[in-house]
């Protein structure tokens, strides 16, 4: 595979392909898993998936929005700018953007410190960057 290259170098240029992806994207998919922990971030971004299990998730973001979708059947989308992260820990996922900040935890929202109500399975849930709170379209 790698002939002229010797051991201990073959060994560093498989882990750059395997490391190198993780940080240069910025999206991440959850695994299955009871343990699963995935995490990656750039200069102004990041996720970190713990303590989950989880099926097709996928955390990422695009033009300073930070989106998680698919996070125990709650798709999330929380503007107001860069820095952002989101953290899926077990049962909680905190999202930050800019100012922002969404945690939804055993399927109660609270949104910038104020409880926004609950949700539940099949819900999308939009959180603006003037910190408005929209669940299926409807203000909160």
């Amino acid at each position: 595979m790698f002939p002229t290259v010797p051991a201990r170098g073959r060994l560093f240029l498989l882990l750059a392909a395997v490391v190198m992806p993780l940080g240069c994207g910025q999206s991440s998919n959850a695994t299955k898993g009871a343990s699963s922990s995935k995490a990656q971030s750039d200069q102004s971004w990041s996720v970190e998936i713990t303590n989950a299990t989880l099926n097709d998730a996928k955390a990422y973001q695009k033009d300073g929005v930070s989106y998680a979708t698919n996070v125990h059947g709650v798709d999330y989308e929380v503007h107001g700018g860069l820095p952002g992260s989101v953290n899926i820990d077990g049962e909680t996922i905190t999202i930050a953007n800019g100012t922002n900040r969404l945690e939804a935890k055993d399927g109660l929202l609270v949104v910038n410190g104020k409880d926004c109500g609950s949700i539940q399975h099949g819900d999308e849930v939009v959180l603006d960057a003037e910190g408005q709170v929209w669940v299926n379209k409807e203000r909160r």
